[in-house]
């Protein structure tokens, strides 16, 4: 794949502008029968730009509340039953593994 030429993109900017001359006449008729103005200077749409970054940056700060913690219900289910054999292995194991 290659590197498009200066020729090429003449033709896409040539295509462009057509399109773009197209648009116009359509723009026009469209604002006549809406009320509601074009936006086509760069001018207003930076400040329009800059205003909703204004809105963005005004939001609550949230603090963290440390001691509204939540308590967890534990279920410890068959603590005072026999130790079986099964019990007593994996006891063993758990605390050779805790050695290491």
């Amino acid at each position: 794949m290659g590197y498009a030429t200066k020729e090429e993109l003449a033709e896409v900017k040539a295509m462009i502008e057509e399109i773009k001359s197209m648009l116009e006449p359509k723009e026009e008729e469209m604002s006549a029968d809406s009320e509601v103005p074009s936006v086509k200077s760069e001018e207003t749409t930076t400040k329009t730009v800059y205003a909703e970054k204004e809105e963005l940056s005004q939001v609550e700060k949230v603090t963290h509340n440390p001691e509204a913690e939540t308590k967890r219900n534990l279920n410890l289910f068959a603590q005072k039953r026999s130790k079986t054999t099964a019990d007593l292995v994996l006891e063993r194991i758990s605390n050779i593994k805790n050695k290491k």
